[in-house]
């Protein structure tokens, strides 16, 4: 080998050297960083905290009655508080306590079943005893006006039942002898007061003038005491509009007159089958079977008929229409 091919030799190899380096001499390519790269650490994520275990929500207190008398409490419809208070004076023979107490056991406002004959009989025996005394005490135009309509109202509830003698002598023998006591017991009433006003709210209680005009009466005079906040007279709206009796057949009124009857405390029993049964049949709200079952279930636990017979039916998804209730309360 000459000199000339020597060097030439040694001239290239730092090239030849360079050309036949790995491609990982200076590192990993862009295409493998990824690969070689080591990965960083990964941030470990905290375990979620419990949340604490909520306690247990202590039962909601039933709220307490407003100060107030006995008959107060009635008209707000604190019913059974007003029977605990009127127990007292029943029992001292008080003729007032006893036609309260006579509304609230009759109708079961008192979250029981309604009274049975024996207990209803005592009182209405203390009304009797004391028709003399409450026909007198209704000529007093200083009375409360609360005490003058429990008087009125027991005085022809104790004619049309036959244990009073009328004021005047009963209607025409052509009448039927219900319609006889009807109108003996109104008479009653305009002649305890001297005015024929409050005889509209007898006849409004019982129905017993079906005439297109009375009906009328009778639905305006319901209405009112619905608006001044008598529990009652909401479940006797709610009846009327249901029925069209003296208006016009108003579905969404009436279940709405027969929920707000149901704000008193306890509920009444009756206005809570009401919309218990609006709500399984769709009639003015929609058709709910849950919330059906929820009313229905407030009534029965008050010893209600109707109630239980509905809510026993639902139940057990048995067919058949909601049993109604198609009496007036009074």
């Amino acid at each position: 080998m000459c000199r000339c091919q020597l060097w030439l030799i040694l001239m290239s190899l730092p090239l030849i050297l360079f050309l036949a380096a790995p491609a990982w001499a200076d590192g990993p390519s862009e295409f493998d960083q990824d690969y070689y790269s080591t990965p960083a650490p990964k941030k470990k994520t905290p375990a979620a905290k419990k949340a604490p275990t909520a306690a247990p929500k202590a039962k909601t207190a039933a709220p307490a009655p407003p100060p107030g008398p006995p008959r107060e409490l009635f008209r707000k419809g604190w019913y059974q508080a007003a029977y605990d208070a009127f127990r007292p004076q029943v029992a001292a023979g008080n003729p007032e306590a006893a036609f309260y107490t006579l509304v609230i056991r009759r109708n079961g406002l008192d979250g029981r079943a309604p009274a049975g004959p024996g207990e209803l009989s005592s009182l209405w025996g203390i009304l009797n005893t004391n028709a003399d005394f409450m026909r007198q005490a209704l000529r007093d135009r200083q009375a409360p006006e609360a005490t003058r309509h429990a008087y009125r109202t027991a005085l022809a509830h104790l004619t049309y039942f036959g244990s009073v003698a009328p004021a005047w002598p009963p209607a025409p023998v052509r009448d039927s002898e219900a319609k006889s006591r009807a109108r003996a017991a109104l008479r009653e009433l305009a002649a305890a007061t001297g005015d024929f006003t409050p005889a509209l709210d007898f006849a409004a209680f019982l129905n017993y003038d079906p005439t297109e005009n009375s009906q009328r009466t009778v639905f305006n005079h319901t209405r009112q005491a619905a608006e001044a906040g008598d529990f009652l007279a909401m479940g006797n709206l709610a009846w009327l509009y249901r029925e069209g009796l003296g208006t016009e057949k108003n579905n969404l009124r009436s279940v709405h007159w027969a929920r707000r009857g149901c704000d008193s405390h306890p509920p009444v029993a009756r206005n809570a089958n009401e919309v218990g049964a609006a709500y399984e049949t769709g009639r003015g709200v929609t058709p709910d079977p849950a919330e059906a079952a929820n009313w229905y279930g407030q009534s029965a636990a008050q010893g209600h008929p109707a109630g239980q017979d509905n809510a026993s039916r639902l139940k057990n998804k048995a067919a058949g229409a909601p049993r109604m209730d198609n009496v007036i309360l009074f």
